[in-house]
């Protein structure tokens, strides 16, 4: 066996092994997942870094394409752009998986409802001089009430359709806050194709998983909830990943406000 095939393959045993050592980790602890909310939230962090940095070389594509965008941004407020600024959001956060693929300087923003993130966040943050914080919220991208209308030049939402509330309200909010012409930079994982024998599967799992990954559906249809959001243009891109098949279909893309 060649290199690269080596390679792949193991790269594919350690993605299928580490989904399956998170769900067993996961059964005994289930009944404290089920009544203790800020124990779950700890444990989704924890999982959700392990599989990530597993799973990395196939998230990264998605994320690096799409952050790639951002280059193209030019912001629509004067004082941002004399500095070679763009006003960006991010919803759904999390530890700061993206942060790395941010090759331009932003004025940063974020909300993101899992406070158990914000140790790895902050590594992530101080390792990209970049990026700029400026403001932080703990709360959900469904009501962001706190930010105003048509405030940003890019929102980035990534991987947080999954476990949405209520995605269409989400995008909505997503919209609402981004400037006449601005962007999203969006990537999920999504359901397979609905007949096939994959998302029959996904469809049976997706309600025992949510217990251990604070509501993350791995069934979603997201990219049609994007599409009808009322965005002027969108354009997304599917790719399928070499993770276990529950997670291994993704679209990624942007969409203009």
């Amino acid at each position: 066996m060649k290199g690269g095939q080596l390679y792949r393959v193991t790269y594919i045993l350690m993605s299928h092994g580490i989904f399956i050592f998170s769900f067993l980790l996961g059964i005994p602890l289930l009944p404290i997942l089920l009544i203790s909310h800020r124990f779950q939230q700890s444990y989704f962090a924890f999982v959700y870094e392990l599989c990530q940095k597993v799973w990395d070389k196939g998230y990264a594509h998605a994320r690096r394409a799409v952050l790639a965008r951002l280059n193209d941004v030019e912001s629509q407020e004067p004082s941002l752009k004399s500095r070679g600024l763009v006003r960006m959001l991010e919803v759904g956060a999390a530890y700061g998986p993206n942060l790395e693929f941010v090759g331009r300087p932003v004025e940063y923003w974020k909300v993101e409802p899992n406070p158990a993130f914000e140790p790895t966040f902050q590594k992530n943050l101080a390792a990209n001089p970049k990026v700029k914080m400026e403001r932080a919220f703990c709360a959900f991208g469904e009501n962001m009430h706190m930010l105003p209308d048509g405030h940003f030049d890019v929102v980035l939402l990534t991987y947080v359709l999954c476990s949405a509330k209520d995605c269409p309200k989400l995008v909505s909010e997503c919209k609402r806050v981004l400037k006449k012409g601005g962007v999203l930079l969006t990537c999920e994982h999504v359901g397979h194709k609905k007949g096939t024998l994959a998302r029959f599967l996904q469809d049976i799992f997706a309600p025992f998983a949510t217990n251990f990954t604070c509501g993350c559906y791995m069934n979603r249809d997201s990219a049609e909830v994007i599409k009808s959001a009322g965005l002027v243009r969108v354009d997304l891109q599917e790719v399928l990943i070499d993770i276990p098949f529950m997670y291994n279909r993704h679209i990624f893309g942007v969409a203009t406000a």
